[in-house]
C-alpha cells in the first residue's frame, strides 16, 4: 500500500487497488479437483426480480475438474456447499433464484477424468465485490470426507 500520511486506513486505497486489477479467470487446485470461476457479472435485476434496496446480484460460471486417476473417488458437490465473501468478509449463500439461470450449477457427483460447470447467483450489498468464493468438496471414498478450497478474486464493485 501507499503511505498516504493518514492515521486510519482508508479502504478507498485498496478498492482502488482492486479495481485497477484484471477480470476474467481463477482457479485453485487440491486433492486432485481442480475449480475454476469466470465471466463474473452484476445486475440490479433477474428476470423480472429486482435485488433488495442497496443489493445486486453476483452471476458467474464454475467449473470442477475430477483429475484423479480413474480408480480413485468420485466427488460430489452441490451449489449449497459453495459460498461467497465480499470484500467486508461478509458470507453469503446462493440465490434460490439461480434456477432460473440458463445453466444453474446443479447437484452433482463428479468422476475422475471428468468436469461438470454451470452458473451461481448471489445477492450482496451495491458497494462491495466479490473478495473470494468458498467451496467445499465431498470425497465419494466411503467416509464421505470433506475438504474445502478457496478461490481468491480481484474484481471491481461495479461492471
Amino acid at each position: 500500500l501507499v503511505d498516504t500520511g493518514a492515521t486510519t486506513f482508508d479502504d478507498t486505497i485498496l478498492r482502488g487497488w482492486r479495481k485497477s486489477m484484471p477480470t476474467g479467470y481463477w482457479q485453485t487446485s487440491s486433492q486432485g479437483i481442480q475449480v475454476a470461476v469466470s465471466s463474473f457479472t452484476y445486475h440490479e435485476y433477474f428476470y423480472s426480480v429486482v435485488a433488495k434496496p442497496y443489493m445486486k446480484y453476483v452471476a458467474f460460471t464454475l467449473q470442477v475438474s475430477n483429475m484423479r486417476p480413474s480408480n480413485q473417488a468420485a466427488s460430489y458437490l452441490d451449489y449449497s456447499y459453495i459460498g461467497l465473501v465480499d470484500l467486508e468478509g461478509n458470507r453469503y449463500s446462493a440465490s434460490p433464484m439461480l434456477k432460473y439461470l440458463a445453466t444453474p450449477f446443479a447437484p452433482i457427483t463428479v468422476n475422475p477424468g471428468t468436469a461438470v460447470a454451470g452458473q451461481l447467483l448471489f445477492e450482496v450489498p451495491y458497494d462491495t465485490a466479490p473478495a473470494q468464493i468458498e467451496i467445499n468438496i465431498a470425497n465419494l471414498d466411503g467416509n464421505v470426507s470433506r475438504f474445502g478450497q478457496t478461490i481468491e478474486l480481484r474484481l471491481p464493485p461495479h461492471n
